[in-house]
């Protein structure tokens, strides 16, 4: 493939998708699909009533900054109960002063550790407090981020609808932004939707987009995760040759960002395409690619899998 230029394929459609939506009315109506959930309360983490405003002091941004960085440390370590402890902490304080910003990234990490645990109704009603306090702060970048991870959601529980509306609210906040690189990546989660709807032709458009982006941005593994989904697109559709060809790419371009995950995904589709074909010694030896990565990541599930596939194959 020639890096120089956008993918070929893509270039012959005619459809283009509308990435232009109006944000004040995608953003109004997540207000009106957001779920409303109860909590227990000792995750509810509700907001307390402020009755006056004013402009906190260096001591109490100092104090408030210290409290947010204990509860990311215990995030990053993957202590989330105590996190979350510390993170109620964090959002009283921060409620206080009236530090609306620091709230919406509070809820949008706590949104995250439910997330986690695939509590995904009380990470749907976290991510939604963050979008809407992070609306009122003006921190668009973090509104983003809550309604793409929304959207991620909603798209693992195979709700098209939702998922799309917030991708979109997404893609505009990003847009606003120029935060080119997340616009890549939303735009490929769109093309995904489209794939798995076998509407092939505009998830091609959509990856077409999003690989345009992803290379202005010089993001490797950005490209190589459109163009391994640009060889699904060919798979489904039997043109075997043209799938294996982005999937060599894809190949090539995690190697050379060093995502080994990446690689390990495009060997073994590959190899099952060539299983498909009856290509038997072809399959046997991308299959062993794909373990080989699978079993340097520490992946066991991924290794298991592969394993088995071999069996098949050499039985």
């Amino acid at each position: 493939m020639d890096y120089n230029l956008s993918i070929p394929e893509i270039e012959k459609t005619e459809e283009k998708p509308s990435v232009e939506k109006n944000t004040k009315e995608i953003l109004s109506q997540q207000q009106e699909q957001s779920p409303q959930i109860q909590t227990k309360s000792e995750v509810n983490n509700p907001l307390p009533q402020i009755t006056t405003q004013k402009t906190p002091s260096k001591l109490e941004n100092i104090r408030l900054q210290n409290l947010y960085s204990n509860f990311e440390e215990l995030i990053d370590k993957g202590n989330y109960a105590k996190a979350l402890s510390e993170g109620k902490k964090a959002l009283i304080f921060a409620q206080k002063i009236d530090d609306k910003n620091t709230q919406a990234k509070i809820f949008l990490n706590v949104a995250y550790i439910f997330d986690e645990k695939n509590n995904l109704s009380h990470s749907l009603k976290n991510y939604n407090k963050a979008a809407t306090l992070a609306k009122i702060s003006g921190d668009k970048e973090t509104q983003a981020k809550a309604y793409y991870n929304m959207a991620s959601i909603y798209d693992d529980l195979g709700k098209i609808d939702p998922a799309l509306d917030h991708y979109h609210a997404a893609l505009a906040l990003d847009g606003e932004t120029e935060n080119i690189k997340d616009q890549a990546q939303t735009l490929n989660s769109i093309g995904n939707i489209y794939t798995v709807k076998k509407d092939y032709k505009k998830a091609l458009n959509y990856y077409k987009l999003a690989f345009g982006l992803a290379k202005n941005e010089a993001d490797k593994t950005g490209q190589a995760s459109i163009l391994s989904n640009v060889a699904g697109v060919f798979r489904d559709l039997g043109i075997d040759k043209k799938a294996l060809n982005y999937y060599k790419e894809s190949i090539k371009i995690d190697s050379e960002a060093g995502n080994c995950s990446g690689c390990a995904k495009s060997y073994e589709q590959a190899g099952d395409i060539m299983l498909k074909n009856g290509r038997f010694d072809k399959a046997t030896n991308l299959y062993g690619k794909s373990l080989s990565l699978a079993q340097e990541i520490g992946d066991r599930n991924w290794s298991g899998r592969i394993t088995e596939k071999i069996d098949q194959i050499t039985l």
